[in-house]
């Protein structure tokens, strides 16, 4: 009779694990601090999408219908209706090519107000070459949108009023 002792070395799987808490640490982190307002994986062949608390408040959709998993069109429904031709067409593309995506274009609130955000994911595909999966997350981009809307703004008044100057003025005041 003997003994058979086995050894495993566990600092590599340890290693594994502590890194895995620090990334999630820090996805966490991102997503508490504002920047990424939401995250999605869309399960294509079970036309499945799965997100988490932050999507449905960006969307104004149910939390809990979320975590439970929609069809495409059940978050669709919050997309403003100007900006569904264009998404449509860019998820369109990406189902056909697989790879990066990124739209930019209006969601609905819980108040029905409108607000920017700007969709970033990537579409995977299987060995064929058909669509499987498309994670992703939603940035909240609404006051970017505003600034470049006031900057527009700011930038059509100037060019009114010296569009009204006489040239000469125009110029002396450009050179001083």
């Amino acid at each position: 009779h003997g003994v058979v002792c086995y050894f495993y070395d566990l600092s590599e799987r340890q290693r594994w694990e502590a890194e895995l808490r620090q990334a999630s640490e820090r996805i966490e982190l991102a997503l508490d601090a504002g920047a990424v307002a939401g995250t999605w994986v869309w399960d294509i062949p079970a036309d499945r999408i799965t997100a988490d608390e932050r999507f449905a408040r960006s969307f104004g959709l149910d939390p809990l219908q979320c975590a439970a998993g929609m069809p495409l069109a059940g978050a669709a429904v919050a997309i403003h209706p100007d900006d569904w031709a264009f998404v449509e067409a860019r998820i369109g593309e990406v189902l056909r090519t697989g790879g990066e995506y990124r739209a930019e274009y209006r969601v609905r609130r819980q108040d029905g107000s409108y607000s920017w955000v700007e969709a970033v994911g990537r579409c995977d595909l299987d060995e064929e070459g058909r669509p499987l999966r498309f994670p992703g997350v939603i940035v909240d981009i609404n006051a970017r949108k505003r600034d470049e809307a006031a900057l527009r703004e700011s930038e059509a008044r100037l060019r009114a009023l010296t569009d009204n100057l006489p040239a000469g003025m125009v110029y002396q005041m450009a050179t001083g």
